[in-house]
């Protein structure tokens, strides 16, 4: 599985495009399917863009929403409905900047033990929604139905 945005050039015979995005994208392909239980809500998205809360109260916030879903179970689900194709979850932010994206990402893999890479960027950590650079994951770190059993 990977992570990405929409305005990369994802092959569609290759990859599943999945949208992890609040709105839609007004660029590049549209994703295959969306998972509105892994985006933020417009009310925490606008509260941070509005600078009513802080980086640090986003991903509190975020995570507490990722908190009732079932990490294994959402990984399960987004395999099962791409099929033979390579999930990659898609929003609007740039691999470089704070993102829910790589929240999701960090979330996933710390409850399947599943790497995820960002799309052509390769395997990367992730901290707090951003993608730390240079660094490359160690060695030593550590699947229900599209009925959405995310939940616990």
């Amino acid at each position: 599985m990977k992570t990405g945005n929409f305005s990369h050039k994802i092959p569609s015979d290759k990859y599943c495009r999945v949208s992890i995005a609040v709105g839609d994208p007004k660029y590049g392909d549209k994703p295959d399917f969306k998972i509105d239980q892994l985006a933020p809500t417009w009310k925490l998205l606008n509260a941070f863009r509005n600078e009513m809360i802080t980086e640090e109260e986003y991903v509190a916030q975020f995570n507490e929403q990722l908190s009732v879903l079932n990490p294994k179970g959402t990984l399960e689900a987004i395999k099962k409905a791409c099929g033979d194709k390579e999930p990659v979850l898609l929003c609007h932010c740039g691999k470089q900047h704070f993102c829910h994206r790589h929240l999701v990402a960090e979330w996933l893999e710390n409850g399947t033990g599943e790497k995820i890479e960002e799309f052509n960027y390769g395997e990367t950590p992730r901290y707090h929604g951003r993608i730390i650079k240079g660094v490359k994951h160690s060695e030593e770190e550590p699947e229900q139905s599209l009925e959405w059993s995310l939940f616990g």
